[in-house]
């Protein structure tokens, strides 16, 4: 289970951007899940092409990461500044 608060932080940069959020399940085993055993954790997904994801076919371009990468820089900076 990843941190509540930082799922929400991540839901609150996001809409402040203008993007939409859906929560996913996932099932891979991505480095998030160790590490939210040590520190609140969260994890940002953009859309992959197609829908192929965690395989050679996966593919992105750069402008459809980019708003999953804003989101995170926005959250490491909300999470830095907290109170």
């Amino acid at each position: 289970m990843f941190d509540p608060g930082m799922v929400e932080l991540v839901r609150r940069c996001a809409s402040g951007l203008g993007h939409a959020t859906l929560d996913l399940a996932s099932q891979a085993g991505h480095d998030a899940y160790f590490m939210a055993r040590v520190c609140p954790t969260a994890m940002i997904f953009t859309p992959c092409r197609g829908g192929v994801t965690h395989n050679n076919r996966e593919f992105t371009t750069q402008e459809e990461q980019a708003p999953g990468a804003d989101v995170l820089l926005q959250a490491v900076i909300a999470r830095a500044d907290r109170a």
